[in-house]
């Protein structure tokens, strides 16, 4: 049996005009994602897929989320909201279990002193290591079954003609834009001494998230709708599809469909919350 060689395995025969084509490098694909997304990832569809342009760039992503939060945590007014919005959190938890006579209210007094006394803890560096290895492990995790989705709707529903290593290539590549945003949040939070978790118009206009208005507010944010934008743009192409629109209709139809859901879920049982992206 023949088998390419290392020359021809990074060199592919356009076939309309007879032009040898080279494969882009990971640098000129970064590039690409932001400027020409569209034939960055025409490009990538036609030589073998490459571990490195998804595992590259999830790993950076959490890598930055994780000094992100480690950078805040030196911004004293950050900290302190930190603490606040984790000490309302646990105080909500636990009157919603005292309410379901989960807990007594002698009991739900003594877990809220022990939070209170354990609660510089959580930001001491030991915490900061073991938030940074959990990002890490669930942040893959979680990339991997929304992946699984993304795979089982391209694949057999719209009957693209990929692999599973496709939609991890896809996904991966649109993680540098995802870079931008979190930096953005970054910057903004530590100038404004205010905690953003996104850059949405619900964010920027007070809006909460407990009803259903002030969610899909909180959807309004530009650099998330690019990132979806070119996520489905790189699964129409990874999938040898020329219907670019119906892929970019399918991930935000993911995107949106299952906030909507979670949300539903967290109203009626609570610990559910998390599931929300």
């Amino acid at each position: 049996m023949e088998t390419k060689s290392e020359f021809d395995s990074n060199n592919e025969i356009n076939e309309q005009t007879g032009e040898q084509l080279q494969e882009l490098s990971h640098s000129d694909k970064i590039v690409g994602i932001f400027t020409e997304p569209l034939a960055t990832f025409k490009s990538i569809s036609l030589f073998p897929l490459r571990t490195i342009d998804w595992l590259l760039p999830v790993l950076l992503l959490y890598i930055l989320v994780s000094l992100s939060a480690i950078v805040s945590m030196t911004n004293p007014l950050l900290k302190a909201e930190s603490k606040k919005m984790r000490y309302e959190a646990s105080e909500k938890q636990i009157e919603s279990m005292v309410k379901s006579g989960a807990l007594t209210e002698e009991q739900a007094n003594e877990q809220m002193k022990v939070i209170d006394k354990n609660m510089d803890q959580i930001f001491s560096p030991t915490a900061q290591i073991f938030s940074t290895v959990s990002i890490l492990v669930f942040g893959f995790i979680f990339f991997f079954i929304i992946s699984s989705v993304y795979y089982v709707f391209s694949k057999f529903v719209l009957r693209g003609e990929g692999s599973y290593k496709s939609v991890l290539v896809a996904s991966g590549m649109v993680s540098y834009i995802s870079m931008v945003q979190v930096f953005l949040i970054t910057v903004l939070s530590m100038i404004t001494d205010t905690w953003y978790k996104d850059l949405s118009i619900g964010t920027f206009m007070g809006t909460g998230k407990e009803d259903l208005g002030g969610l899909l507010l909180s959807k309004i944010d530009p650099i998330s709708i690019w990132v979806f934008a070119v996520m489905g743009i790189g699964l129409a192409k990874l999938f040898k599809s020329e219907n670019t629109r119906k892929y970019i209709i399918l991930v935000f139809a993911i995107w949106l469909g299952w906030s909507i859901i979670s949300f539903l879920l967290a109203k009626n049982v609570p610990f559910l919350s998390f599931l929300a992206f």
